[in-house]
C-alpha cells in the first residue's frame, strides 16, 4: 500500500533529522532542506530566507543551548 511507504519514508526523514540535531550534525540538519527553504519560526528571527539563513538559526540554537554546559 502506498500510503504506507510515504508514511514510512516521512517517519525515516524526521528520524534522521532529529537524530542530526542530538549530534550536533549540521550536514544532517540540512540534508532534505532545499536551497530556497522558507521556514517561519517562534523564536527570531521569524522568517528565514535560503538555507544559509536557516543554518544560522541553528547556529543560535546550538549557541545558546551549549551556553550554560
Amino acid at each position: 500500500m502506498r500510503n504506507s511507504t510515504d508514511k514510512k519514508q516521512w517517519r525515516e526523514v524526521i528520524e534522521s533529522w532529529a537524530a542530526s540535531i542530538r549530534a550536533g550534525d549540521m550536514v544532517g540538519i540540512l540534508a532534505n532542506h532545499t536551497k530556497d527553504i522558507l521556514i517561519f519560526d517562534v523564536p527570531e528571527p521569524l522568517q528565514s530566507k535560503g538555507l544559509a539563513a536557516y543554518k544560522k538559526t541553528w547556529n543560535l540554537f546550538f549557541n545558546l543551548a551549549f551556553e550554560g554546559l
